[in-house]
């Protein structure tokens, strides 16, 4: 394992980077399942007073650049 793989693992452990394949986006809203996979609610993850208000940090899978008249859905 090379030095830069086993520097990446360390800060993988300690949570200073998202783990391969992921990466971290500021999500504003959070559609809630049930435990059958229907959609029962939709969350407000919004931080901050209303008018200057952001979306809040959390690691999700990374995406892809969408081109066309018809771009591929996202995962979710």
């Amino acid at each position: 394992m090379s030095v830069l793989a086993a520097h990446y693992d360390r800060l993988e452990r300690c949570h200073d980077v998202v783990p391969f394949g992921f990466t971290r986006e500021c999500i504003t809203f959070g559609l809630v399942l049930s435990t059958d996979g229907e959609a029962v609610a939709c969350d407000d993850l919004r931080l901050g007073a209303k008018s200057q208000s952001y979306g809040r940090s959390m690691t999700v899978p990374r995406s892809f650049k969408r081109s066309g008249i018809k771009p591929p859905p996202f995962f979710l």
